[in-house]
């Protein structure tokens, strides 16, 4: 990830690598230890809300059509009106945007358990279980960063 474009002279260009590496991305992400104890936990019920900001709230919408029952919340609304119990997927690629941490405490203060998706999975948030996604995206639209949550 950067602040800037990577500049290049031509083919290939850094969006076009980053769309052709997704499919590798795949296997690691949905085999991790991280992903497995994160479908395990929600598998054990209560409600599932996922919630971002920005892109990644886009992410929360198209997880909250993949996976039944969840729905998807704006994560500052979600603070000011935390879920009681079952299951909070946060989306965050960098691990620390504000209203999507405070989210996830607030749900977590209320008996939910809290998965991060994040590329910055080290990053301490005081998620129950944080799922990192690949920190390979050259692109400057993070292309790999913006597909790889909804695995």
């Amino acid at each position: 990830m950067s602040d800037m474009p990577e500049l290049r002279e031509g083919p290939p260009w850094a969006m076009e690598e980053m769309i052709n590496a997704q499919p590798g991305l795949i296997e690691p992400i949905l085999n991790s230890s991280a992903a497995l104890e994160a479908a395990e936990s929600i598998r054990e019920g209560g409600p599932i809300t996922i919630v971002g900001c920005g892109t990644s709230e886009h992410a929360a919408m198209a997880g909250a059509h993949l996976i039944d029952g969840a729905r998807a919340r704006d994560a500052f609304e979600a603070s000011l009106d935390p879920q009681q119990g079952g299951v909070l997927i946060a989306i965050s690629h960098e691990a620390g945007t504000a209203a999507t941490l405070a989210a996830m405490r607030a749900a977590a203060a209320n008996g939910a358990r809290t998965i991060l998706i994040t590329a910055r999975p080290e990053t301490e948030t005081g998620a129950d279980i944080a799922v990192g996604t690949p920190l390979v995206d050259t692109s400057w639209c993070h292309t790999v960063g913006y597909v790889s949550p909804l695995l």
